[in-house]
């Protein structure tokens, strides 16, 4: 079970594993894939840049999931989700050098994930207000 779960970042995702991952599932559950999409349902989401003054302030997990600074940004965020339907997630990570058009700027992303986009919307609205 365990090297099942190291195939796939379950945050970040990589498309082929998940893909894998899915068809062994299904043939372990002798499903079909339409049996798996009767009862998959995708959730909306959405990636914001936000401008920022100094990206180094923002320091991530492991996995990039959640803020370990500034904590109290992280813990408005989680807050927020226990306000948002089930299966909502949102995170914020600054940006890489390498993501970056113009090495100078400053820039954390965004991503926000909820049932709708009018959830995505209102809660990536409230994350960037308190950033």
């Amino acid at each position: 079970m365990v090297a099942f779960l190291r195939l796939s970042n379950p945050y970040v995702g990589d498309a082929i594993a998940n893909l894998m991952m899915v068809e062994a599932v299904l043939r372990d559950k002798d499903m079909t894939i339409l049996h798996f999409s009767r009862v998959y349902e995708e959730n909306r989401s959405k990636t914001y840049e936000c401008r920022i003054a100094y990206r180094a302030n923002f320091v991530t997990n492991d996995d990039e999931t959640s803020l370990v600074s500034p904590k109290m940004l992280q813990d408005y965020i989680d807050a927020r989700l226990k306000t948002m339907p089930p299966g909502s997630r949102a995170f914020v990570r600054p940006c890489d050098l390498e993501d970056i058009p113009n090495e100078g700027e400053d820039i954390l992303r965004l991503y926000v994930e909820s049932k709708t986009m009018e959830d995505v919307e209102k809660m990536a609205e409230d994350i960037v207000h308190e950033i």
